[in-house]
This record gives C-alpha cells, structure tokens and sequence, in this order.
C-alpha cells in the first residue's frame, strides 16, 4: 500500500489537506509546509477542529470515527460513519479505521499509565 510519496510529513498530509487548511483559514500556504512537524499539526488541528464545529452544529456528537474518515477521507467522509456506502471509498475508510483503532487505544493506554502515581510498597 502507499500513495507513491504523495503525502508529506510525520501526518501524511496530501496536497487536498492543504488546499482545505488553505480555504478554512484564508492562507495560501504550499504542501511542502507538511514536512515541517510543528506546522503540519497545526494543519491537522485545524482542519479536524473545523469539521469538529460542524458536525457538533448539526446536533451530532463527535467520535473517533467521523474524526478517522475525515482526516483519510476529506472533510464530507464523516457522513458515512452514520450512512455508509457499499464501495471502494467505504472499504478504504473501514480499512484505515481498522489499522488506526489499536494505534490510538495504544497511545490512550501509555498516556493513562504515565498519568497514575506508580505504586509505593511499604517499607
């Protein structure tokens, strides 16, 4: 699998991550910003926050999923979590979810040992 080098940086951010940043924010930034780690956070933070609002205007609440097929699928992927579709774009968005799922449960778990005191043993 892979896209052929099309997506830059620690996010792999396609050039349609850009051009979405781009017209949220009114900026003109070049894809080649990806490569920068700092501002290709700042990129996906942005873009993902935006799509957050909408969706949480329209009354949903916002999962982990509609927040997966976003960022792998564009900004209207969100939808097929609740309507999903029998093609390839939907088979794409269940696969990456699926890879994905056990990475974040993965980073939430390290995140919640480090925050608990380690246990003290009486002396």
């Amino acid at each position: 699998m892979g896209d052929g080098g099309l997506a830059y940086g620690i996010y792999q951010i396609h050039q349609v991550m850009v051009d979405d940043y781009n017209r949220i924010t009114g900026q003109n930034v070049a894809h080649e910003v990806a490569f920068d780690p700092y501002f290709s956070h700042h990129i996906a933070y942005t873009v993902l926050a935006h799509y957050k609002a909408h969706i949480e205007r329209l009354g949903k609440q916002v999962t982990v999923d509609h927040l997966l097929f976003i960022w792998n699928g564009g900004g209207g992927a969100w939808i097929r979590v609740h309507h999903p579709r029998k093609d390839q774009k939907q088979i794409n968005l269940t696969r990456y979810r699926n890879r994905a799922i056990p990475i974040i449960i993965n980073y939430i778990n390290e995140q919640e040992k480090r925050r608990k005191p380690p246990k003290r043993t009486q002396v």
